[in-house]
């Protein structure tokens, strides 16, 4: 039983409990941590990237013509709250975007010092969770750098 206190009849299940934290915590930072764009480096030309993503919500292009796009990856509906203690908690609104990968996106930053501003006067506050994919490419539109940008702003 891994949920166990420690006996004397299992006097290893608390060696269990800090290894099934160690693992969770290491899953949450490396969710947050990587990138899978960075694998496409080299490989994903612009007119994939639009194939595969659609139009760029925006797209700049450079004097030597390169293209730096920027396409919404997710977006998300969330209600955000605050407890007596300045705990931030959320509530992902619908309930086919609770995937893994929405809630530690959300969670990533949410957890950052400072990252987002707490909803005000305590009350629970709408808003949406949105990861922007940035892509930058080459004048040959060969893909060279892959960012993501995550954000949350509230409703008025």
């Amino acid at each position: 039983m891994i949920l166990q206190e420690p006996s004397d009849n299992n006097p290893k299940c608390f060696t269990v409990k800090p290894l099934l934290l160690s693992l969770f915590l290491a899953f949450l930072v490396t969710g947050c941590a990587t990138n899978p764009d960075n694998r496409l480096v080299g490989k994903l030309t612009y007119d994939q990237a639009v194939g595969q993503f659609g139009h760029p919500k925006s797209k700049e292009i450079f004097s030597d013509g390169g293209v730096r796009a920027t396409w919404v990856a997710i977006a998300v509906g969330l209600t955000v709250t605050v407890d007596a203690q300045g705990s931030l908690g959320f509530h992902v609104d619908n309930p086919r975007d609770w995937t893994r990968k929405n809630v530690v996106a959300i969670m990533c930053l949410l957890g950052r010092e400072g990252a987002v501003p707490p909803p005000q006067g305590g009350q629970a506050s709408k808003g949406t969770f949105v990861r922007y994919r940035i892509l930058s490419f080459g004048a040959d539109k060969i893909l060279l750098n892959a960012e993501k940008k995550d954000e949350i702003t509230y409703n008025k």
